[in-house]
């Protein structure tokens, strides 16, 4: 998601990575779009509306998958605009913030993801 502010990322307070800043992001259910997957999502883990923009990409998580993880996670991203609301965070990740740089606790893949595809203004 980016903003004036930069990119909006969480800290998860859930496994896998713990405690690193993330995307956030979730499954896909059946028969749903990929667009209403994201405002969906976005409402659940940030309390936000949004308006979804462009296809940024897809991240697939090796790392994640060399750490024990079951199965090999892949992630689409989507530029987001917050439409209406504050980002107040969820049980999946209670502390969101906005970066203009990618922080180095961001969880890898998406930290290369981000500083690769996201060009945030400084």
């Amino acid at each position: 998601m980016s903003g004036p502010a930069g990119v909006l990322l969480a800290r998860r307070d859930i496994e896998p990575c713990l405690g690193q800043w993330h995307l956030p992001g979730g499954t896909v259910f059946f028969g749903e779009s990929l667009t209403a997957a994201v405002a969906r999502v976005a409402a659940r883990e940030l309390g936000v509306s949004v308006a979804v923009g462009d296809l940024l990409g897809y991240i697939e998580y090796p790392f994640m998958a060399a750490d024990g993880y079951r199965g090999w996670p892949i992630g689409i991203a989507f530029d987001t605009t917050i439409s209406s609301g504050q980002p107040v965070g969820s049980a999946e990740g209670s502390e969101t913030g906005w970066f203009t740089e990618i922080p180095p606790d961001t969880i890898r893949e998406q930290a290369e993801f981000l500083n690769r595809l996201v060009r945030v203004p400084s």
